[in-house]
């Protein structure tokens, strides 16, 4: 077993750091494209759990923030 039972917070841990690095290079990629004053505000607004199988307004705003990443970085 790599990890002991009262190791499972460390699973916890990791996956919001995951979460935290995913929200934070999505908003670094675009803060000299968008205005960043609204940026923070559409990601606070809802659940921004990634793993939660809810949707929420903070999700779709990272889903955008995401899409926009992709098509800029193909040159769409």
């Amino acid at each position: 077993m790599l990890m002991a039972n009262d190791d499972v917070s460390s699973y916890t841990h990791l996956f919001a750091t995951l979460q935290l690095r995913r929200v934070i290079e999505a908003v670094a990629a675009v803060s000299n494209d968008l205005p960043l004053p609204r940026i923070p505000a559409e990601l606070l607004d809802g659940n921004l759990d990634l793993l939660a199988r809810e949707q929420s307004k903070a999700k779709d705003n990272l889903w955008e923030l995401e899409l926009f990443n992709t098509l800029r970085s193909n040159g769409i």
